[in-house]
């Protein structure tokens, strides 16, 4: 992955440095773990949701894995 902007693939075709861009994992439920691409606001917080796994994982390092899969598409 360089260093350079990627363009969200939200539709709204933002420039959004590399460094604002992190991957969460939340639950659902039991075995019910998702990934979501967040943009990080410069005081560190989340700015704006980018991308979130339409699908459930049954752990949070399969989530995980499937989210840095994604992230690193997005960056392609």
């Amino acid at each position: 992955m360089g260093t350079g902007p990627v363009r969200a693939g939200n539709g709204l075709e933002a420039v959004i440095p590399r460094g604002e861009l992190a991957v969460a994992v939340g639950q659902h439920g039991p075995n019910k773990f998702f990934w979501e691409l967040v943009r990080r606001s410069r005081s560190g917080g989340l700015a704006e949701h980018i991308a979130l796994s339409s699908e459930h994982f049954r752990d949070y390092d399969q989530a995980l894995d499937a989210g840095f899969v994604a992230l690193r598409a997005l960056c392609s």
